[in-house]
């Protein structure tokens, strides 16, 4: 019980449990109890959430259509957008595209079509060279954290930097330690130096936009590559055609 100045009643202990009440003493003026707040909707799993969710699977089950159906990936992004214009916090677990790198775009950039074709772009051109191992390379990148995959995706949608300073001749020597940086190496030639600037400016861009987490994450991804996945991802990254 709680006192008030002309009469008791019981406090609800539960939700949703009504106050009691014993009434004001003859010829007072009834307390007027404030109302309840309704009850929340049940958030519904809508018609797009699960095309959303047939778009994953279709991802995850057949990595090289997927990233090669343009038509498909517009569709996701699509429905993405349509989400965040009717709910404006971020899906909980994102798709292939998380909704808050299509909503960063949309804010920050050139548009999340513009972006994504440019991204997708540079998905296929690291794939198109790699046949059936090109899904092991898929496999092993949607392995990482949401976070460390949605700034990935960020820089592949970017033009490779201008104006980077070309690598050293100490870093070119480490680097032709490797297998896949002297294949790397012999294919660049004279623009070795300028190409290798390129990768390891993008690699640190991404790495300045993730969690100590996410570097950890991303940095473990990126030693274990295979000679040959690392080849094709680098050659990417310096803005080196698969077909140059």
């Amino acid at each position: 019980m709680i006192d008030r100045p002309d009469w008791d009643f019981e406090v609800p202990t539960k939700p949703g449990q009504e106050a009691f009440s014993a009434g004001p003493p003859a010829g007072a003026e009834p307390a007027e109890l404030p109302p309840s707040a309704p009850a929340a909707p049940a958030r519904e799993y809508s018609a797009a959430s699960a095309e959303l969710d047939e778009i994953d699977a279709f991802r995850r089950e057949h990595k090289s259509a997927y990233f090669k159906d343009a038509a498909l990936q517009a569709r996701e992004r699509e429905l993405i957008e349509a989400e965040l214009a009717e709910e404006p916090e971020p899906a909980a677990e994102p798709a292939s595209l998380s909704a808050d790198l299509i909503e960063r775009w949309n804010t920050e950039g050139f548009g999340a079509e513009a972006h994504q074709a440019a991204a997708q772009g540079a998905v296929l051109d690291v794939l198109a060279d790699m046949g059936d191992d090109g899904a092991a390379l898929v496999t092993g990148f949607e392995a990482l954290p949401d976070g460390v995959q949605s700034v990935i995706f960020n820089e592949l949608s970017l033009a490779p930097p201008a104006g980077v300073a070309p690598a050293s001749e100490d870093a070119l020597a480490a680097f032709g330690e490797l297998e896949e940086g002297a294949r790397l190496l012999e294919r660049w030639g004279a623009d070795a130096p300028a190409r290798l600037g390129i990768v390891r400016a993008r690699i640190d861009a991404v790495m300045e936009g993730l969690t100590e987490g996410g570097k950890v994450a991303a940095a473990a991804w990126l030693d274990a590559l295979p000679p040959d996945h690392a080849f094709h991802v680098m050659r990417a990254l310096a803005g080196d055609p698969s077909h140059g």
